[in-house]
Protein backbone atom coordinates (compact mmCIF):
# COMPACT_ATOMS: atom_id res chain seq x y z
CA UNK A 1 0.00 0.00 0.00
CA UNK A 2 2.93 2.32 0.72
CA UNK A 3 4.23 1.76 -2.80
CA UNK A 4 1.11 3.36 -4.21
CA UNK A 5 1.56 6.52 -2.17
CA UNK A 6 3.46 9.37 -3.82
CA UNK A 7 6.55 10.32 -1.83
CA UNK A 8 7.41 13.80 -0.61
CA UNK A 9 10.96 15.04 -0.34
CA UNK A 10 11.77 16.87 2.90
CA UNK A 11 15.13 18.48 3.56
CA UNK A 12 16.33 18.37 7.17
CA UNK A 13 19.47 20.20 8.28
CA UNK A 14 21.57 18.17 10.71
CA UNK A 15 24.93 19.39 11.98
CA UNK A 16 25.47 21.45 8.89
CA UNK A 17 24.54 18.65 6.46
CA UNK A 18 21.38 18.24 4.53
CA UNK A 19 19.52 14.91 4.58
CA UNK A 20 16.78 13.92 2.19
CA UNK A 21 13.89 12.17 3.90
CA UNK A 22 11.15 10.55 1.89
CA UNK A 23 7.78 10.62 3.54
CA UNK A 24 4.29 9.87 2.38
CA UNK A 25 1.94 12.79 1.99
CA UNK A 26 -0.50 13.51 4.74
CA UNK A 27 -4.09 12.74 3.80
CA UNK A 28 -5.94 15.82 2.61
CA UNK A 29 -8.57 17.15 4.93
CA UNK A 30 -12.09 16.98 3.66
CA UNK A 31 -13.89 20.29 4.20
CA UNK A 32 -17.63 20.46 4.34
CA UNK A 33 -19.11 23.14 2.09
CA UNK A 34 -20.16 26.29 3.94
CA UNK A 35 -23.90 26.71 4.11
CA UNK A 36 -25.23 29.09 1.44
CA UNK A 37 -26.35 32.38 2.91
CA UNK A 38 -29.78 33.45 1.91
CA UNK A 39 -30.29 36.99 0.61
CA UNK A 40 -31.66 39.23 3.25
CA UNK A 41 -35.12 40.43 2.35
CA UNK A 42 -35.92 44.04 3.25
CA UNK A 43 -38.73 44.49 5.65
CA UNK A 44 -41.96 46.01 4.42
CA UNK A 45 -41.42 49.25 6.34
CA UNK A 46 -37.77 49.73 5.39
CA UNK A 47 -36.95 52.74 3.23
CA UNK A 48 -34.12 53.02 0.75
CA UNK A 49 -31.50 55.66 1.44
CA UNK A 50 -31.70 58.20 -1.39
CA UNK A 51 -28.57 58.54 -3.50
CA UNK A 52 -26.58 61.72 -3.12
CA UNK A 53 -27.33 64.18 -5.92
CA UNK A 54 -24.67 64.30 -8.61
CA UNK A 55 -22.63 67.47 -8.65
CA UNK A 56 -23.19 69.61 -11.69
CA UNK A 57 -20.10 69.99 -13.84
CA UNK A 58 -19.26 73.35 -15.29
CA UNK A 59 -20.32 73.42 -18.96
CA UNK A 60 -17.44 73.60 -21.41
CA UNK A 61 -16.97 73.78 -25.14
CA UNK A 62 -17.67 70.58 -27.04
CA UNK A 63 -14.94 68.49 -28.60
CA UNK A 64 -15.95 69.56 -32.09
CA UNK A 65 -15.85 73.24 -31.07
CA UNK A 66 -12.37 72.79 -29.64
CA UNK A 67 -11.23 71.25 -32.91
CA UNK A 68 -12.52 74.30 -34.81
CA UNK A 69 -10.73 76.62 -32.38
CA UNK A 70 -7.44 74.78 -32.86
CA UNK A 71 -7.87 75.11 -36.60
CA UNK A 72 -8.49 78.83 -36.18
CA UNK A 73 -5.35 79.15 -34.07
CA UNK A 74 -3.27 77.45 -36.77
CA UNK A 75 -4.70 79.75 -39.43
CA UNK A 76 -4.08 82.81 -37.26
CA UNK A 77 -0.45 81.75 -36.73
CA UNK A 78 -0.10 81.41 -40.50
CA UNK A 79 -1.54 84.94 -41.00
CA UNK A 80 -4.55 83.51 -42.81
CA UNK A 81 -6.83 85.91 -41.03
CA UNK A 82 -9.93 85.62 -43.20
CA UNK A 83 -10.16 81.87 -42.62
CA UNK A 84 -9.29 82.22 -38.93
CA UNK A 85 -12.16 84.69 -38.49
CA UNK A 86 -14.59 82.23 -40.02
CA UNK A 87 -13.47 79.52 -37.58
CA UNK A 88 -13.77 81.73 -34.51
CA UNK A 89 -17.12 83.17 -35.56
CA UNK A 90 -18.43 79.64 -36.09
CA UNK A 91 -17.96 78.69 -32.43
CA UNK A 92 -17.94 82.00 -30.52
CA UNK A 93 -21.64 81.95 -29.66
CA UNK A 94 -21.68 78.25 -28.68
CA UNK A 95 -19.04 78.46 -25.93
CA UNK A 96 -20.56 78.73 -22.42
CA UNK A 97 -19.68 81.93 -20.61
CA UNK A 98 -18.26 79.85 -17.75
CA UNK A 99 -15.63 78.37 -20.05
CA UNK A 100 -12.60 80.65 -20.18
CA UNK A 101 -11.82 79.30 -23.62
CA UNK A 102 -14.32 81.92 -24.77
CA UNK A 103 -11.88 84.70 -23.87
CA UNK A 104 -9.26 83.01 -26.02
CA UNK A 105 -11.64 82.91 -28.97
CA UNK A 106 -12.76 86.54 -28.65
CA UNK A 107 -9.25 87.92 -28.25
CA UNK A 108 -7.92 85.94 -31.21
CA UNK A 109 -10.97 86.93 -33.24
CA UNK A 110 -10.26 90.59 -32.51
CA UNK A 111 -6.60 90.12 -33.53
CA UNK A 112 -7.62 88.51 -36.84
CA UNK A 113 -10.26 91.15 -37.56
CA UNK A 114 -7.97 94.08 -36.86
CA UNK A 115 -5.08 92.55 -38.80
CA UNK A 116 -7.36 92.26 -41.80
CA UNK A 117 -8.59 95.84 -41.45
CA UNK A 118 -11.97 95.18 -39.88
CA UNK A 119 -11.46 97.66 -37.07
CA UNK A 120 -15.17 98.08 -36.23
CA UNK A 121 -15.65 94.32 -35.93
CA UNK A 122 -12.51 94.09 -33.80
CA UNK A 123 -13.79 96.82 -31.48
CA UNK A 124 -17.05 94.89 -31.05
CA UNK A 125 -15.17 91.70 -30.22
CA UNK A 126 -13.07 93.61 -27.68
CA UNK A 127 -16.22 95.01 -26.09
CA UNK A 128 -17.69 91.51 -25.72
CA UNK A 129 -14.40 90.29 -24.29
CA UNK A 130 -14.37 93.02 -21.62
CA UNK A 131 -18.03 92.53 -20.70
CA UNK A 132 -18.05 88.72 -20.62
CA UNK A 133 -14.57 88.11 -19.21
CA UNK A 134 -13.66 91.21 -17.15
CA UNK A 135 -10.91 89.21 -15.41
CA UNK A 136 -8.91 88.82 -18.62
CA UNK A 137 -5.63 90.65 -18.31
CA UNK A 138 -1.98 90.64 -19.27
CA UNK A 139 -0.90 88.91 -22.47
CA UNK A 140 -4.16 88.88 -24.41
CA UNK A 141 -5.00 92.49 -23.61
CA UNK A 142 -1.44 93.69 -24.14
CA UNK A 143 -1.31 92.06 -27.54
CA UNK A 144 -4.54 93.69 -28.62
CA UNK A 145 -3.54 97.10 -27.26
CA UNK A 146 -0.27 96.95 -29.20
CA UNK A 147 -2.10 95.97 -32.37
CA UNK A 148 -4.58 98.82 -31.97
CA UNK A 149 -1.68 101.25 -31.58
CA UNK A 150 -0.14 99.96 -34.81
CA UNK A 151 -3.49 100.33 -36.56
CA UNK A 152 -3.90 103.85 -35.23
CA UNK A 153 -0.47 104.84 -36.49
CA UNK A 154 -1.13 103.29 -39.93
CA UNK A 155 -4.50 105.07 -40.12
CA UNK A 156 -2.76 108.42 -39.77
CA UNK A 157 -1.01 107.68 -43.07
CA UNK A 158 -4.27 106.72 -44.80
CA UNK A 159 -5.91 109.93 -43.57
CA UNK A 160 -3.12 112.02 -45.08
CA UNK A 161 -3.27 109.94 -48.27
CA UNK A 162 -7.00 110.61 -48.69
CA UNK A 163 -6.42 114.36 -48.47
CA UNK A 164 -3.58 114.22 -50.98
CA UNK A 165 -5.64 112.15 -53.39
CA UNK A 166 -8.53 114.61 -53.10
CA UNK A 167 -6.10 117.37 -54.04
CA UNK A 168 -5.01 115.45 -57.12
CA UNK A 169 -1.65 114.37 -55.73
CA UNK A 170 -1.80 110.68 -56.55
CA UNK A 171 1.97 110.25 -56.16
CA UNK A 172 1.92 111.63 -52.60
CA UNK A 173 -1.19 109.56 -51.76
CA UNK A 174 0.51 106.39 -53.00
CA UNK A 175 3.53 107.06 -50.78
CA UNK A 176 1.28 107.46 -47.70
CA UNK A 177 -0.72 104.33 -48.47
CA UNK A 178 2.53 102.40 -48.94
CA UNK A 179 3.55 103.48 -45.44
CA UNK A 180 0.25 102.25 -44.03
CA UNK A 181 0.60 98.88 -45.76
CA UNK A 182 4.15 98.55 -44.45
CA UNK A 183 2.82 98.84 -40.89
CA UNK A 184 -0.04 96.39 -41.50
CA UNK A 185 0.74 94.23 -44.56
CA UNK A 186 -2.33 92.00 -44.16
CA UNK A 187 -4.80 94.86 -43.94
CA UNK A 188 -7.01 94.29 -46.97
CA UNK A 189 -8.70 97.69 -46.65
CA UNK A 190 -5.37 99.54 -46.77
CA UNK A 191 -4.37 97.55 -49.85
CA UNK A 192 -7.70 98.39 -51.49
CA UNK A 193 -6.99 102.09 -50.94
CA UNK A 194 -3.49 101.67 -52.35
CA UNK A 195 -4.87 99.87 -55.41
CA UNK A 196 -7.38 102.67 -56.00
CA UNK A 197 -4.62 105.28 -55.69
CA UNK A 198 -2.56 103.47 -58.33
CA UNK A 199 -5.65 103.24 -60.50
CA UNK A 200 -6.22 106.99 -60.13
CA UNK A 201 -2.63 107.64 -61.16
CA UNK A 202 -3.05 105.42 -64.23
CA UNK A 203 -6.24 107.25 -65.18
CA UNK A 204 -4.35 110.54 -64.98
CA UNK A 205 -1.03 109.57 -66.58
CA UNK A 206 -1.72 106.35 -68.49
CA UNK A 207 1.37 104.97 -66.83
CA UNK A 208 1.44 101.21 -67.47
CA UNK A 209 3.51 100.63 -64.33
CA UNK A 210 0.82 102.30 -62.22
CA UNK A 211 -1.85 99.99 -63.59
CA UNK A 212 0.33 96.91 -63.10
CA UNK A 213 0.81 97.82 -59.45
CA UNK A 214 -2.89 98.54 -59.07
CA UNK A 215 -3.67 95.09 -60.45
CA UNK A 216 -1.17 93.49 -58.04
CA UNK A 217 -2.85 95.16 -55.09
CA UNK A 218 -6.34 94.16 -56.22
CA UNK A 219 -5.16 90.54 -56.52
CA UNK A 220 -3.71 90.67 -53.00
CA UNK A 221 -6.97 92.03 -51.65
CA UNK A 222 -8.81 89.13 -53.25
CA UNK A 223 -6.47 86.66 -51.56
CA UNK A 224 -6.55 88.32 -48.16
CA UNK A 225 -10.24 89.12 -47.84
CA UNK A 226 -12.76 88.03 -50.52
CA UNK A 227 -15.43 90.15 -48.84
CA UNK A 228 -13.34 93.31 -49.19
CA UNK A 229 -12.60 92.44 -52.79
CA UNK A 230 -16.31 92.20 -53.55
CA UNK A 231 -16.65 95.78 -52.34
CA UNK A 232 -14.01 97.08 -54.77
CA UNK A 233 -14.34 94.57 -57.60
CA UNK A 234 -16.12 97.06 -59.86
CA UNK A 235 -13.04 99.30 -59.74
CA UNK A 236 -10.58 96.48 -60.40
CA UNK A 237 -10.67 97.21 -64.15
CA UNK A 238 -8.85 99.77 -66.25
CA UNK A 239 -10.60 103.15 -66.28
Amino acid sequence: MMARNRLRVVTIAVAGFAMLVFTSPAPAETKEPAPRRQARQPSAGAQKTPAAPAQKSRPTATTSARAVIKKGDRLLAASRFYEAIRCYEQVASSIPKTDRLGSHVLSNLAVAQLSLGRDEDAAESMKKLSETYPQVRSLQKARLDALFETFKHASEHTDRAAKLLADGDSRGAIAEYEEAVEHMPYNAEFRSLLALAYRARYAKTRDAVAWRKAKQQFDLVKQLDPDEYEAVKADAVKP
